[in-house]
Order: structure tokens, then C-alpha cells, then sequence
């Protein structure tokens, strides 16, 4: 092997390395946006779970006999029109 293809093998597993640790660290972020998803979806079941248990523990929904889900429906409803009215 000549100094030249020396060169170019230690460049090679330069190259392999770097793009090893970018890969760990975009798998890093990842896994970091991931767990946030996880938490926020698990906070709104946790929520959901709340509201109903409210719901069914006061008797039910007053306004509605056939559904204890439309009080927590009203909820996002409102909340994502406010998110749409924010964003126009």
C-alpha cells in the first residue's frame, strides 16, 4: 500500500466515525422528541380519564343523557378554535 492509500483508509474511518456520532446524536434528538410526544399524550389521557371520572362521579352530564364524553369534547372543541384563531 502506498502513503496516498494510507491516507485515504484513515480519512475512510474518519468519515465512518463522524457519521456514526451524527446518527447517535440525531437519534438522541429523536428519542428526546419521542419522550416529549409520549408525556404530552399521556398528560391529555390523564386529563380525559379526570374529566370523566368528574363527570360520572357528579352524576353524569346534565345537559346530555347520553354521553358523559361531550362536556371534555366541548373542552377541545373551544380549545381548538382558540388555537386556529391564534393562528390566523
Amino acid at each position: 500500500m502506498s502513503a496516498l492509500d494510507d491516507i485515504v483508509g484513515i480519512f475512510k474511518k474518519a468519515a465512518a466515525g463522524e457519521v456514526m456520532r451524527l446518527a447517535a446524536q440525531q437519534a438522541e434528538k429523536e428519542l428526546i422528541d419521542l419522550r416529549a410526544d409520549n408525556q404530552r399524550l399521556t398528560d391529555q389521557l390523564n386529563e380525559w380519564g379526570e374529566q370523566y371520572r368528574k363527570i360520572i362521579s357528579d352524576g353524569g352530564c346534565p345537559d346530555e343523557v347520553h354521553c358523559a364524553c361531550v362536556p371534555a369534547l366541548r373542552e377541545e372543541i373551544k380549545r381548538l378554535q382558540a388555537e386556529q384563531e391564534r393562528k390566523c
